[in-house]
């Protein structure tokens, strides 16, 4: 059994993603989500899931495609409900790269461009979304556009800001 009493959510990515779910399909999430992180895994015994989530036969008919699309059996890969919890969702660049990100854009954000920091260095196409840790993949951002911005890639968030 494990010892984790708690379990962080990102709030933000979890609305982002659930919005068509139904309140029904809400808790059984949240009880897999769960069950994931303390099992470290779903079986393949869809029997077992579909109880682990509390739905009858009818209701996991139903729902178990949208509800099964959050996690992701592939090794090596975080699955959306890992993300939603924040395991693997962010992978600090080295610190090498960081410090020349912040040589090369100075302390200016590249969004706002505003000069009052703390700043950060973000990646324009999010790591979640397959980013990469390249100097031309990231740019100096103060922390509340850093944050609102989140995954969403560079060019859609220049369009949402302007």
């Amino acid at each position: 059994m494990s010892n984790r009493a708690w379990m962080p959510l990102h709030i933000d990515l979890y609305v982002a993603h659930t919005l068509d779910l139904s309140t029904v399909e809400h808790g059984a999430l949240l009880l897999l989500i769960m069950k994931n992180r303390w099992k470290g895994g779903l079986p393949a015994d869809q029997e077992l899931v579909r109880r682990w989530a509390k739905l009858t036969p009818a209701q996991w008919a139903n729902s178990k495609d949208r509800l099964l699309s959050f996690f992701d059996a592939a090794g090596g890969r975080y699955s959306l409900a890992d993300k939603i919890c924040g395991a693997g969702a962010r992978r600090r660049a080295p610190i090498a790269l960081r410090r020349a990100v912040l040589e090369r854009d100075g302390e200016v954000c590249a969004y706002c461009r505003t000069t009052y920091g703390p700043f950060h260095v973000d990646h324009k196409e999010p790591w979640s979304l397959g980013g990469k840790h390249e100097l031309d993949n990231l740019c100096v951002a103060c922390e509340p556009c850093n944050l609102a911005k989140s995954d969403i890639p560079y060019a859609e968030w220049m369009e949402i800001i302007q």
